[in-house]
């Protein structure tokens, strides 16, 4: 911060101090030149006032810190200036007597109606810091998921790639598939990547859409794996929100089957309408998720090698977009139930 930007700054937070200040010298200066004296004043009652008028004074220079949120702050500077022009006149009535014509007030019975406008004040900042907080973590949340998303999606649609090109290189193998499977990977990573520069809550068009569109991009990606859709009617104007990260959500679950799923699996998605909700059920053919770690399979780090991400990712997105994953109970394979909001 330069020297004039400081100056600028100080000059600024002394705007509303002197204001008040002038305003309770012309007070002062009306009072002596209009009012009647009073027979005699105690010395020991005006410094006793004249210190609490201080302190008050003080705190006007204390609340500037409140500036940048202005509803607080216009709550708290009149507050405090009806609180603190009401001990000023108290002052002055030990040495004229102040009256108001026929009005039968003074300003310290104003001190209530200050009192209540700094509380006010107070609280409404103390609302927008638990607001502000809220931001900051989500903002928090966020920066990590995307992070761990980085280290997860990329790195495996990477690892695709790489092994995709090493069997184009290989003789006898359909290097037309190879590279449509690359392709599709690579448009994966640039997706994942877009994600990054839009918001949770931004819609990206038809949810059923966007889960046909994502299994069919899947079923490219993962050579063997099939995804049926079937979405009962009244799903088709659902909106997807969550922008492109609730892709990302389906895609980790459909990954989860391929990964885990045994040679060539099938996976079958049922969409259906729960009057505020839509549930989405995606069922695989797979060998299932072992019984002693049904509880923790949403966990970080919990696979069957303890070392994937994929689940946590799905979980943590739909959350963030306002939904709910389960495990359920299935005879074969598994089965994951996603609630997410309806929308039309």
């Amino acid at each position: 911060m330069t020297i004039s930007e400081r100056t600028r700054d100080i000059l600024r937070s002394l705007q509303v101090p002197l204001l008040v200040l002038l305003i309770a010298i012309l007070f002062s200066l009306w009072a002596f030149s209009t009012m009647e004296p009073t027979g005699g004043a105690d010395s020991f009652d005006i410094t006793q006032k004249a210190a609490l008028a201080l302190i008050l004074y003080v705190f006007v220079f204390v609340i500037e810190r409140f500036h940048e949120h202005t509803p607080s702050y216009t709550l708290l500077v009149v507050g405090l200036t009806i609180i603190f022009m009401g001990q000023v006149e108290n002052i002055l009535d030990e040495f004229v007597n102040i009256t108001y014509g026929s009005l039968p007030i003074d300003l310290e019975d104003l001190d209530t109606v200050g009192l209540f406008l700094v509380g006010i004040g107070l609280l409404t900042y103390t609302n927008m810091l638990t607001k502000a907080k809220a931001r900051t973590e989500q903002s928090q949340r966020e920066t990590e998921l995307y992070a761990t998303l980085l280290r997860h999606d990329l790195r495996n649609d990477l690892q695709a790639v790489l092994g995709y090109i090493e069997l184009a290189q290989k003789e006898g193998q359909n290097h037309d598939e190879l590279l449509e499977s690359a392709r599709m990977a690579t448009e994966r990573m640039a997706r994942l990547v877009k994600a990054f520069s839009i918001h949770m809550g931004s819609s990206e068009g038809s949810l059923i859409s966007v889960i046909e569109k994502t299994a069919r991009d899947a079923e490219k990606t993962h050579q063997g794996l099939t995804i049926d859709v079937t979405a009962e009617e009244g799903t088709a104007d659902i909106e997807a929100y969550g922008g492109p990260l609730i892709q990302v959500a389906i895609e980790n679950l459909f990954r989860n089957a391929f990964q885990y799923g045994g040679e060539n699996p099938i996976v079958d998605v049922r969409a259906r309408r729960l009057d505020k909700q839509v549930e989405i059920v995606i069922s695989d053919n797979g060998p299932g998720i072992p019984s002693e770690m049904r509880d923790r399979v949403f966990q970080r780090g919990t696979t069957s090698t303890d070392s994937g991400l994929g689940l946590y990712l799905a979980k943590t997105i739909i959350k963030g977009c306002g939904g709910f994953i389960e495990l359920l109970d299935s005879d074969s394979g598994a089965t994951f139930r996603v609630l997410l909001p309806a929308s039309s």
